[in-house]
C-alpha cells in the first residue's frame, strides 16, 4: 500500500524519566488492582499472577511522553547524556517519523455491516495529503461545510434540548447541506453525544443518500484498545470491540464515517490532535464546493461550542472576532431551522453595508451550494441589492453543474439574460462537467476516443486542459453532434451541425471539422434549445422540463427528448436508471400531447399546420415523424392527429361515402363525375375565401397565400398558376386519394392471390409455361418493380445505404421481399424438368407467404387491426412455450424410444418416435400397439438385416412395459394440463394487455399504412407498370418535382412559420397556466399554502415572543429606576441639603386622572 509511505507515525527517541507522575500511577494501579482482586476472589491464582506482572511493569520508569521505558527503542534509553542535559521533554524535538502501522477499514463487533475507514498519522502530516486520503481513496463526498464541534469533555452531562439540537438541527443540517461534522470520534464527551445523533438520525432515514459524514480527529495516545488496530500492512478490516473496563470511554464510536488518529508521540495526553485539526480545517478552506471541487466558492469552516469554558473559546480563538460569533436560541429559533441558522451566522459574518451586488457573490454562491434558494430569496434578491446579468453568470453556472433548478428559475426572474449567457464555450463546459458514472459521459468518451482514433495526429481541435479535480475530461461540440445523432436517428439531421464540415473524406462521416476555429467564443442563437438539450442528456426532469417551458417549439422539442431519453434507457446498464429515463420519456410525450391538444381545441386549421410543418430545428422532421420515431403512440391516437389522418386518407372526397360506391368507381371510371360521389371544394376556393390579413392575426386561422398553395398535380404546374379543366380536377381528386390507392391494391391482390391459386392447382404444365403463367410473372414482376421503387425513389435526399436501412426496417418489406425472392427461385427451378418438383413445392410456399401479406391490409380496420398485433405477440409467447414443450418432450420421447425400440437402427423411424409421435400423442392419438404390451403385434423381428425389404418391423421390447405406460400418464399429464394451460394463461395475458389499448394501437397501425399508401401510385399492380412509366417521364425527361408529400410536410415561409410559433407559443403558456390552476386547487398544495401560512404564524408569534422579552426586561429597568429615584427622593427629603416648600410631585396612573376631572 502507498499510505505507509506517504503517512507517518511518531515515536519518543529520547527518554526522560518522568518523576512526578510515577508515584501517582502506581498509587491509583494498585487500587485498581486491589479492587479487581476483590471482584474477582474464584480466580485467586490468576489475579495475583496478573498482580504481579503489572506490578514489575509498573516498576519500570516512565518517560515523560506518557509510555515506559520498555516501549523505547534502545536508541532512546542508551542516550544517557542527552537525557542529563533536557530536563523538559518536547514532541519536536524528541520524536522520530516512521511509516505509519495502523490504517484500514475498522469493523466493530455487534453492530453488522459498520465499517469505518482509519489512519494514524503525525501531526506535522500535510493536510494536502490527508483531504486526498478522505476524498479520493476513501470515497466521501467533498463537504460544502465543515461543523468543528467542541465542548465539555470527560463526563459530560447534556440536557434534553441540546440533544435535540444535536439530533434535529446539526446532524439534519449536515445531511442537507453536505456538511463534515468534525469531533474527537470517542465515546466521551461532545463526541459520545454527536454519534448518538447521527445513530438516530440514519435509524430514521432509511434512504440511501441521507447518510451523515462525522469523522473524528483524535490523539492516538488515548485511544482504547489501539494496539488492536496495528498492523503494518493494513487492516481490511480490523475487529474492534469495546469492553466495559474502565477506559473504553475513548473508545472509537461506532457511528462515525472515518478516524483521524494523531500521533504526536505521546501516550494517554490529550491536545496533540489541536494543531493538527486547525491545520487542517485551514488546508479546506482552500477548497472549492461542487462536484469534483468544480464550484465557485470556497469551503467554510464553522466552530460549533457546546457547553464549554473560556478554555475552550482561547483554544478555537473565536473570541478574537466578536461579529464572528452567533448566538442560537433553541427556545426562539426552533430546532427545525438549525440549518438556516448555520446558514444566516455565515451571512452574518461576510454581512456589508452594501448595494453592489460583487460584495454578496460568496454569500449567493454559499446558498447556492447549500441548495437554500428561500434564504437566497429572502436574503439577497429583496430589492435591497442591485444585481446584474453579468453578477448572476457564475452562480447560474453552479446551479446548472450541481442541477439546481430553483436557483435556475431565480436568477432568470431576476435578470439574467440567457441569450448572453450562453456561449458554445460556456456550454461546452457544461458538458465536460458531467458525471463521470453517468451514461452521458460514457457516450461522449467512446466519441471522443472514436474521433481521436481516426483524426490521428492531425487534430485541429485544442487539446484537453487540466481541470480541477487532476482529470483531463473536456469534451467538445463535436462529440455532443456524434451523440446526438446517434440518439435522434438517421431521420433528423445532426443539431450543431452548422459549427462543423466534412474533412473530404467519404467513407468516414466521423472525420468532421470546425468552420470557424474560434466558434467556441459565438453566443448560441437557441440557448434555450441547447439547455434543454443537455438536461434531457442527463435525465435532470425538473431541469429539463423548464428549458422546456421557456423554450419553443414546444411539441416536436417534447417528442425529440421522448426519442433521446427512450434510446438511453436502451443503453442504461442500471434497471433503476432506465426506470427513471422512460417515465421522463412518458413525462415529455405528455406534454407535447398536452399542448398539441391545447392548439387543437383552439384551432384546427392550424393545429394540422403544426403537426406537418417541417422544423429546421431538428432536421427538417415533422412532429409526425418525430413522434414515430419516438413510440409516442398517444400522441398519434389523439383525435386531431387522427383528424389529420382522415383528411388525407379520404382526400377531397366525402369521409361518409360507403364502399361499395368506390369499388363501382374503380371499375366504372365514369362515376367519379356522377353525383355517386361527393367532393368538398377545392384548394383554391379555401384559399379564396381567406384574405391575407389573416396571416397577421395570431388569433386567425393560418392559411398559406394562394401563391403558397400546391397544386394538385404535377403536370400542371406552370408560370400562369394552377387553374385546370373540370374532368383533370376531378379525375386526381378521386385516384389521388390513399383509399383509392387501398381499395385498388386489396381487390387486385385478391385477383392475384386468385390467379396464384389458379396456376398452382390447374395449369402449371410441365413443359411450357401456360399464359395464365405468364400473366403471373407479369403481374410478379409489377410487385418486384414497387418493391424496387420504395427502396430507392421514395427518399431521394439520403445515402443508398440508409435507404436500404430504413426499407428493411419494416417487417412487411422483408416479407415482400422473401416472397419474391421463393418466386424467383421456384420458376428457375420450374423450367427445368429434373427441378420441377422442387419449383412446384417453393411456388406453394410462396403463396402461403403471399397470402400472410394480407394480414398487413387489414390492419385498417378497426377491429381487426388490434387482433393483428395481438396474434404477433401471441407468437412470441408461443416461442417461449416451445422452447419448454421440446424439453418435456424431447425426455420423454428419448426415454420410451430406449425402453421400447433398443434395436432400432433406422434413423428416420427414430426420430418419428422421439419427436413426431410425442407431439401427436398431445392430441389424443395414442398408439397402445406399440406402447402397451397386451397389443403388441405379434408380427416382428429382432433382426432387421434379415427382413426382405424391411417388411417387418423391430420388435417391442416388454421389459418394464409398466414405466412406459407411468411416463406416457405424466407426460400428458404435464403437457395437456400444465404446458397447455400456461400457453393459455400468456395468451390471456397477452390478449388483455393489449385489448386495454386496443384503440392507441389500431390507430398507430393506422398511421402507418395512410403514409404506406400515401406514397403508392394511384394504380395497382400490374396496372401499376402505367404508373412508374408516367413517374419515370415526368422526373427524369420532363424533371417536374413532386409536389405530392406536402401533405406529410409543408415547408412554411419564415414569417408564416414565424407566427405559427408564436401561436404555438401561446398556447402553451394557456396550457401552463390551466395546469398550475389545477395544481393549486390540488389537496397537496393547499396543504403546503397552509403550512406556510402557519409557518408564518409561528414566526410572528416568536417576534411577539421576544418583543414580550424586551418589554419585560425594560419593565424590570424601569421599576428598578422608578425605586432607585423613589429613594433618592426621600433622601433628599430628610436631608438639609436641599429645601423646597414645594412637595414632591407623585405618579398618578390612568385610572386616577381620570377621576380627578370633573
Amino acid at each position: 500500500s502507498w499510505i505507509p509511505k506517504v503517512i507517518k507515525k511518531k515515536t519518543c527517541s529520547t527518554f526522560l524519566e518522568d518523576t512526578t507522575s510515577h508515584l501517582e500511577d502506581t498509587t491509583s494501579h494498585l487500587e485498581d488492582t486491589t479492587s479487581h482482586l476483590e471482584d474477582t476472589t474464584s480466580h485467586l491464582e490468576d489475579t495475583t499472577s496478573h498482580l504481579e506482572d503489572t506490578t514489575s511493569h509498573r516498576k519500570q520508569p516512565l518517560c515523560q511522553c506518557g509510555y515506559p521505558k520498555v516501549r523505547h527503542n534502545p536508541v532512546a534509553t542508551e542516550d544517557n547524556f542527552g537525557a542529563a542535559i533536557v530536563s523538559r521533554w518536547n514532541t519536536a524535538e524528541h520524536t522520530t517519523e516512521e511509516p505509519t502501522d495502523a490504517f484500514g477499514d475498522v469493523e466493530f463487533f455487534g453492530k453488522g455491516r459498520l465499517h469505518g475507514k482509519f489512519v494514524r498519522l503525525s501531526s506535522d502530516t500535510d493536510p494536502a495529503i490527508v483531504y486526498t486520503l478522505i476524498t479520493h481513496f476513501w470515497g466521501i463526498p467533498p463537504p460544502n461545510l465543515v461543523v468543528s464541534v467542541v465542548g465539555g469533555e470527560g463526563d459530560l452531562k447534556m440536557k434534553t434540548w441540546l440533544k435535540d439540537i444535536l439530533r434535529r438541527g446539526l446532524v439534519k443540517a449536515a445531511q442537507s447541506t453536505g456538511a463534515w461534522i468534525m469531533t474527537s470520534g470517542l465515546q466521551v464527551g461532545i463526541g459520545k453525544y454527536v454519534g448518538q445523533a447521527v445513530r438516530d438520525h440514519a435509524t430514521a432515514n432509511t434512504r440511501s443518500n441521507a447518510k451523515v459524514v462525522a469523522m473524528g480527529i483524535a490523539p492516538w495516545g488515548i485511544v482504547y484498545e489501539k494496539d488492536r488496530l496495528v498492523n503494518p500492512k493494513g487492516s481490511f478490516p480490523v475487529q474492534y470491540t469495546v469492553g466495559g473496563d474502565r477506559g473504553a470511554e475513548h473508545a472509537l464510536d461506532d457511528n462515525y464515517s472515518a478516524f483521524l488518529l494523531v500521533d504526536d508521540g505521546t501516550n494517554n495526553r490529550m491536545g496533540g490532535e489541536i494543531q493538527f485539526q486547525a491545520r487542517l480545517e485551514e488546508h479546506i478552506l482552500t477548497q472549492r464546493t461542487g462536484i469534483g471541487g468544480r464550484g465557485s466558492i470556497e469551503i467554510p469552516v464553522l466552530c460549533m461550542l457546546i457547553q464549554g469554558g473560556p478554555k475552550m473559546l482561547q483554544v478555537e480563538k473565536i473570541f478574537e472576532n466578536r461579529h464572528l460569533v452567533t448566538v442560537y436560541n433553541a427556545d426562539l429559533d426552533g430546532t427545525e431551522e438549525f440549518d438556516t441558522m448555520i446558514l444566516k451566522a455565515l451571512f452574518k459574518a461576510c454581512k456589508k453595508q452594501s448595494t453592489n451586488a460583487q460584495a454578496y457573490l460568496d454569500e449567493l454562491k454559499l446558498a447556492v451550494a447549500w441548495s437554500r434558494v428561500d434564504i437566497a430569496n429572502s436574503q439577497l434578491f429583496n430589492g435591497e441589492i442591485l444585481w446584474k446579468s453579468c453578477d448572476l453568470e457564475d452562480p447560474m453556472t453552479a446551479a446548472l453543474m450541481n442541477n439546481k433548478p430553483e436557483f435556475v428559475k431565480l436568477f432568470i426572474d431576476n435578470g439574467l439574460n440567457v441569450a448572453e449567457y450562453l456561449s458554445y464555450q460556456r456550454l461546452e463546459e457544461l458538458y465536460s462537467s458531467v458525471a463521470g458514472n453517468s451514461l452521458l459521459n460514457t457516450f461522449l468518451q467512446k466519441k471522443k476516443k472514436e474521433w481521436r482514433s481516426l483524426q490521428g495526429k492531425d487534430s485541429m481541435l485544442p487539446p484537453d486542459s487540466p481541470r480541477v479535480d487532476g482529470s483531463h475530461r473536456s469534451y467538445t461540440l463535436l462529440e455532443v453532434l456524434k451523440v446526438l445523432k446517434d440518439l435522434m436517428g438517421d431521420f433528423c439531421e445532426p443539431v450543431y451541425g452548422q459549427l462543423f464540415k466534412p474533412s473530404g473524406d467519404r467513407n468516414n462521416d466521423l472525420l468532421l471539422k470546425p468552420q470557424e476555429l474560434p466558434y467556441q467564443m459565438r453566443k448560441s442563437p437557441t440557448p434555450w434549445t441547447d439547455l434543454f438539450i443537455w438536461a434531457v442528456l442527463q435525465s435532470w426532469n425538473e431541469m429539463a422540463t423548464y428549458f422546456w417551458e421557456m423554450g419553443g417549439e414546444s411539441v416536436s422539442s417534447g417528442l425529440v427528448a421522448c426519442r433521446i431519453l427512450r434510446e438511453m434507457a436502451r443503453y442504461q446498464p442500471e434497471a433503476e436508471g432506465a426506470k427513471v429515463m422512460k417515465e421522463m420519456a412518458s413525462n415529455f410525450a405528455q406534454l407535447s400531447l398536452d399542448v398539441f391538444s391545447q392548439c387543437y381545441r383552439h384551432n384546427e386549421r392550424r393545429a394540422f399546420r403544426l403537426l406537418v410543418r417541417s422544423c429546421p430545428q431538428w432536421g427538417r422532421a415533422t412532429c409526425l415523424q418525430l413522434a414515430t420515431e419516438a413510440d409516442a403512440w398517444n400522441f398519434l391516437a389523439h383525435d386531431g392527429v387522427q383528424a389529420l389522418l382522415n383528411q388525407i386518407w379520404w382526400g377531397e372526397m366525402d369521409r361518409n361515402t360507403s364502399i361499395w360506391k368506390l369499388c363501382l368507381a374503380f371499375f366504372c371510371p365514369p362515376f367519379i363525375y356522377s353525383r355517386l360521389i361527393k367532393f368538398s371544394s377545392s384548394t383554391e376556393e379555401k384559399v379564396a375565401e381567406k384574405t391575407a390579413s389573416d396571416l397577421d392575426s395570431v388569433d386567425g386561422d393560418l392559411l398559406l397565400q394562394p401563391s403558397e398553395v400546391p397544386c394538385d398535380s404535377e403536370a400542371d404546374i406552370r408560370t400562369s398558376g394552377c387553374r385546370r379543366p373540370f374532368w383533370m380536377i376531378r379525375w386526381k381528386q378521386f385516384w389521388g386519394a390513399p383509399v383509392i390507392s387501398f381499395v385498388g391494391n386489396v381487390i387486385m391482390y385478391f385477383a392475384f392471390l386468385f390467379l396464384f391459386a389458379y396456376v398452382l392447382i390447374m395449369d402449371l404444365p410441365l413443359e411450357s409455361p401456360s399464359t395464365m403463367e405468364l400473366v403471373l410473372y407479369f403481374w410478379v414482376l409489377t410487385l418486384a418493380l414497387e418493391e424496387v421503387r420504395q427502396t430507392f425513389f421514395v427518399s431521394m435526399n439520403i445515402p443508398m445505404k440508409k435507404k436500404v436501412k430504413l426499407y428493411y426496417q419494416d417487417m412487411w418489406n422483408k416479407c415482400d421481399v422473401l416472397a419474391i425472392l421463393m418466386f424467383v427461385a421456384g420458376v428457375v427451378c420450374r423450367m427445368f424438368i429434373s427441378w420441377f418438383n422442387l419449383g412446384r413445392v417453393l411456388l406453394c410456399l410462396d403463396f402461403m407467404v403471399f397470402s400472410f401479406r394480407l394480414v398487413h391490409i387489414f390492419a385498417v380496420h378497426k377491429e381487426l387491426g388490434p387482433k393483428i398485433i395481438i396474434v404477433g405477440k401471441m407468437i412470441k409467447d408461443v416461442f417461449f412455450f416451445l422452447f419448454f414443450l421440446g424439453v418435456w418432450l424431447m425426455a420423454y420421447g428419448v426415454a420410451t424410444q430406449g425402453i421400447l425400440y433398443h434395436t432400432e437402427t433406422r434413423v428416420s423411424w427414430i426420430f418419428r418416435r422421439v419427436f413426431y409421435r410425442p407431439y401427436l400423442q398431445i392430441f389424443g392419438q395414442i398408439p397402445l400397439g406399440e406402447l402397451d404390451a397386451a397389443h403388441f403385434n405379434s408380427k416382428c423381428t429382432d433382426n432387421l438385416t434379415t427382413s426382405p425389404d424391411g417388411e417387418l418391423s423391430p420388435c417391442t421390447n416388454a421389459y418394464a412395459n409398466w414405466l412406459v405406460i407411468l411416463l406416457l400418464t405424466i407426460f400428458l399429464l404435464v403437457a395437456n394440463i400444465l404446458l397447455v394451460n400456461l400457453l393459455i394463461a400468456m395468451f390471456s395475458y397477452t390478449f388483455n394487455k393489449v385489448q386495454e389499448k386496443s384503440d392507441i394501437y389500431w390507430k398507430f397501425q393506422r398511421y402507418n399504412l395512410i403514409v404506406e399508401y400515401h406514397q403508392r401510385p394511384a394504380f395497382a399492380p400490374p396496372f401499376i407498370i402505367l404508373s412508374h412509366i408516367h413517374i419515370f417521364i415526368k422526373r427524369n425527361i420532363r424533371k417536374v418535382p413532386t409536389v405530392k408529400g406536402t401533405l406529410f410536410r409543408a415547408d412554411l415561409s419564415e414569417a408564416v412559420a414565424s407566427r405559427l410559433m408564436t401561436w404555438e407559443a401561446v398556447q402553451k403558456e394557456n396550457y401552463l397556466v390551466s395546469r398550475n390552476k389545477i395544481k393549486r386547487e390540488s389537496n397537496m398544495e393547499r396543504l403546503k399554502r397552509t403550512a406556510q401560512k402557519v409557518d408564518s404564524v409561528l414566526s410572528y408569534i416568536t417576534d411577539i415572543r421576544e418583543h414580550d422579552r424586551r418589554l419585560k426586561l425594560l419593565e424590570k429597568q424601569v421599576d428598578y429606576c422608578t425605586e432607585a429615584l423613589t429613594w433618592l427622593a426621600e433622601s433628599l427629603l430628610q436631608s438639609d441639603v436641599i429645601r423646597n416648600s414645594r412637595a414632591p410631585p407623585t405618579f398618578a396612573g390612568p385610572s386616577s386622572a381620570k377621576d380627578s376631572k370633573p
